[in-house]
């Protein structure tokens, strides 16, 4: 975060504000991905074009290729706009006034990512499927436990290696892991949140929490990410598995929460698995 070069844009008439960043650690062909983040503004589409496009056209004299956002950073903080969904809201979603993709669509940006957080329509039947795997993860020697303080150098090392490879990943520093998944967040996970571990070291986690929605307390099933030398072994699916049971038998609901559509967590199944809760996109802006 410290790397990044950042312009605030203001509007105190509309009143609308964004903030352009260049974040140095996210580049595309050669060149980096300029992004617009911490948006508010009125719902006046000709105060937040204008705004957006300055703020556009400054992104584009730094150099960047592109611009995307909303986005505040990195994908390790808050990003994207829900575009549709029922009521509730659920942490690490964006919270925002429903008209601002609007907004954002008529100031010449599209959708170039898709995102969705998914009711486990079925919990038993996704037990099923993933009971083979995580009976080959147990027999090969990978256990469960919860998530200790002292995991979290581990768990640094696992997320930022196992997301290397994830549309738009960019790298942070230990002590900047260390803050988010501190505190408030690690309380409400600590408790249903796992580590796998083979060999006495942690190959693997899954940061799930409780949400009180209005179709009633949920469990939600955020972060996971598993050591790609281990991969085989079925781990996804034992902590997969782990959760699911432990969100049956307590609150009898689950949501797989913020998956990319296009990448691997939608490749395992989820956005088939139930009503969606919510969508969500990430924009690009479309140059004439």
């Amino acid at each position: 975060m410290r790397r990044c070069q950042v312009r605030l844009f203001i509007d105190e008439r509309a009143p609308a504000r964004v903030a352009a960043i260049v974040n140095p650690r996210l580049v595309e062909d050669g060149s980096p991905v300029g992004l617009l983040g911490f948006f508010e503004a009125a719902d006046d589409a000709a105060a937040a074009g204008r705004l957006l496009a300055e703020a556009t056209a400054w992104l584009y004299a730094q150099g960047c290729g592109r611009v995307r956002g909303p986005m505040n950073f990195t994908t390790w903080h808050d990003y994207r706009f829900v575009t549709e969904g029922e009521a509730g809201w659920i942490p690490g979603e964006p919270y925002h006034h429903r008209y601002y993709p609007r907004l954002w669509e008529a100031s010449g940006f599209a959708a170039a990512g898709r995102y969705a957080s998914h009711w486990v329509a079925d919990i038993d039947a996704v037990l099923a499927r993933f009971a083979a795997r995580a009976e080959l993860a147990t027999a090969s020697g990978v256990s469960l436990r919860p998530v200790e303080p002292g995991d979290l150098p581990a768990l640094y090392r696992l997320a930022v290696a196992g997301f290397a490879d994830n549309w738009q990943y960019s790298p942070i520093d230990p002590e900047e892991f260390a803050a988010l998944y501190s505190g408030e967040r690690s309380a409400a996970g600590a408790a249903t949140s796992y580590v796998a571990v083979a060999g006495g070291a942690p190959i693997g986690f899954y940061y799930t929490f409780r949400a009180v929605l209005p179709a009633g307390e949920t469990s939600i099933g955020k972060t996971i990410v598993v050591d790609a030398g281990q991969r085989d072994r079925g781990v996804y699916h034992l902590m997969m598995s782990a959760w699911l049971r432990e969100a049956k038998a307590a609150v009898g609901r689950a949501i797989a929460a913020l998956f990319h559509c296009d990448g691997s967590p939608a490749l395992m199944g989820w956005e088939r698995a139930g009503a969606a809760f919510k969508r969500y996109a990430l924009y690009e802006h479309q140059r004439a």
